[in-house]
């Protein structure tokens, strides 16, 4: 819970920490803005993008720039900026710890499409969530709310998902900063 709605941990990492010790190295999230006007909460030493999976949002970064989000639009930023958030819509969240980065990306499938993605050569590690629909994964079905994590390091460069029903999916991709 947060003052502008609800968030749903996917993953944190490493599997022991907690959001509220500030304690992770990265974590995933959705999130529903559920108040039309809200501010986020400050997490200074975090890198923080988002991404719109409903709705629509125009964030204001205080003395930075304001951003208008539809449809898998993202947007990056840091933990410690004061932004606020105008619109309702429901996210997908990168949280990284400073010396970490990463990106987030989405899209969608038509039942029976097959889409490769292509992935940074060093990833460390590699999510994929399942929005809406079905797809399979290395022979393996994931369905609306799964969440499939792998080692970057062991699935470099091109995975293949295909569609068992129109799907959306978004796709998160951590690495080491150097």
């Amino acid at each position: 819970m947060w003052q502008g709605g609800t968030t749903t941990e996917l993953y944190i990492f490493p599997e022991n920490a907690l959001y509220k010790e500030r304690n992770f190295l990265f974590r995933v999230s959705t999130a529903t803005i559920e108040a039309p006007d809200s501010t986020f909460t400050k997490l200074p030493g975090i890198r923080r993008k988002i991404m719109v999976l409903d709705g629509e949002i125009e964030l204001t970064h205080e003395g930075k720039y304001s951003k208008r989000l539809k449809k898998f639009d993202t947007d990056s930023f840091m933990g410690d900026w004061d932004t606020h958030s105008v619109g309702l819509a429901t996210d997908f969240n990168l949280m990284t710890a400073d010396f970490l980065d990463g990106q987030i990306r989405g899209f969608s499938c038509k039942a029976g499409d097959i889409k490769s993605l292509e992935f940074n050569r060093n990833a460390r590690s590699l999510l994929l969530y399942t929005y809406s629909g079905s797809f399979e994964l290395f022979g393996k079905r994931l369905n609306t709310k799964d969440v499939a994590i792998f080692d970057g390091k062991e699935n470099q460069g091109t995975i293949q998902v295909k569609a068992i029903q129109n799907s959306e999916i978004a796709v998160v991709e951590v690495w080491d900063m150097h």
